[in-house]
């Protein structure tokens, strides 16, 4: 315990990383705020009455599609959008008329609907998607006897997933719609898992340092006790961390946007998660995000420390991290072609690991030996894997190393 102790002061539980810690909060509070408060280009009491009202209409017409108020609310949109175009002219005016706002919401929700039934209008024909095109597919899959392919396995599954979640129905998740811009890709990368690279950047650097190295690599005990307590302190940290994101982040958006409707609705009223094969509800995809971004965080650190452990000073191991994070975030950019070439890499490295909007947002699968292979599940296995092999290269490494 003295050992985890003097790595968890060293890590963090010291007056400056503590300082760092408190104005991290105060950053992750204040952005979230800052985003929570666009919900209208409006200002003052105007703006104030603008958002009572959009929550309002959002409310009164919460539930399963009302073929009526679609019909005006695309008849209002369509109205909108002969007078105002396409374009900015558009978009300022939804930003600032809550009326409008949510009549081409409700359009759009619409659109979600027949989707959920006919399919998009240009159909991939390599993800079918729809109700009834799933049904045609199969149809046609029996009729050729493909009844073992993975085709037939994966457009079952994806048909029985629509079937159980059932058809969208509207509510108002604004303040989740917030919140979850915290899962995004780019805040996730630049406002947490760079901060944790510098967390961890003196794990085993400070030793070197301040000389103190010969004293650890003295003993094959020693040096395994201090291995398995620089690692505790590491996926600890990397917890800490992580929790002061989300609950900075949870208390910016509720000062921003106070009112938590939404929270039992199911998953797909969520933007972003129109298409999701998760069962949740937004709540409880929420639940799992938090996990899931603790989890890829921990990880990460793993990678981390094992980073640290090979290095001798504090701005290479924080350099180095910083570039297998942004490299593989970065992939993610690169044309379809390249990433086709690259594809483990762009979806399975660390910053990819932690978006929960991308994992989760929409159904993907991997053939696996003729299975369907979720991403999420793929996600959790390579993750799993990835921090396994850190920390067993991590011992390994100490393990060879000579006193100086």
């Amino acid at each position: 315990m003295k050992l985890f102790h003097y790595e968890m002061k060293k890590l963090l539980v010291n007056r400056n990383k503590l300082i760092l810690l408190v104005v991290l909060f105060v950053i992750y509070t204040g952005v979230a705020w800052v985003s929570a408060k666009g919900i209208f280009e409006l200002s003052g009491s105007e703006g104030e009455k603008a958002v009572s009202l959009y929550t309002r209409l959002l409310d009164g017409h919460s539930g399963a599609l009302d073929r009526e108020q679609l019909a005006s609310s695309q008849g209002i949109r369509d109205a909108a959008v002969a007078k105002y175009g396409t374009g900015e002219g558009l978009s300022v005016r939804i930003n600032r008329d809550p009326e409008l706002k949510f009549h081409v919401r409700y359009a759009a929700f619409g659109s979600k609907v027949d989707e959920y039934w006919n399919g998009p209008a240009e159909q991939d024909q390599d993800h079918i998607k729809g109700i009834y095109p799933l049904r045609e597919k199969l149809e046609s899959l029996e009729e050729e006897k493909h009844t073992a392919t993975y085709d037939y396995r994966l457009y079952s599954k994806e048909l029985a997933n629509e079937l159980a979640i059932g058809e969208p129905v509207f509510e108002n998740a604004i303040f989740w719609n917030f919140f979850f811009i915290r899962f995004d890709g780019f805040m996730i990368v630049f406002l947490l898992l760079l901060v944790l690279t510098y967390f961890m950047a003196p794990l085993f650097t400070q030793e070197v340092r301040t000389e103190m190295d010969s004293i650890l690599l003295s003993t094959v005990k020693g040096r395994k006790e201090i291995v398995t307590a620089k690692l505790l302190s590491a996926g600890l940290t990397a917890v800490v961390i992580t929790a002061a994101y989300l609950i900075g982040s949870f208390i910016g958006t509720w000062l921003g946007y106070g009112d938590l409707s939404g929270f039992s609705a199911p998953l797909r009223s969520l933007e972003g998660f129109e298409s999701s094969a998760l069962p949740f509800s937004i709540g409880g995809t929420v639940l799992l995000g938090a996990v899931w971004l603790i989890a890829s965080a921990a990880a990460f650190s793993m990678a981390l420390a094992f980073i640290s452990s090979k290095l001798k000073g504090q701005s290479s191991a924080f350099g180095i991290g910083m570039v297998i994070l942004l490299a593989g975030s970065l992939s993610n950019y690169f044309s379809n072609g390249i990433k086709k070439l690259i594809w483990p890499i762009v979806d399975f490295n660390y910053g990819s690991l932690a978006m929960v909007n991308t994992i989760f947002g929409e159904p993907r699968y991997y053939d696996l030996f003729g299975f369907p292979l979720s991403y999420g599940l793929a996600a959790c296995l390579v993750g799993c894997l990835l921090a396994t092999g850190a920390v067993l290269l991590t011992y390994a490494a100490q393990k060879r190393r000579s006193v100086a």
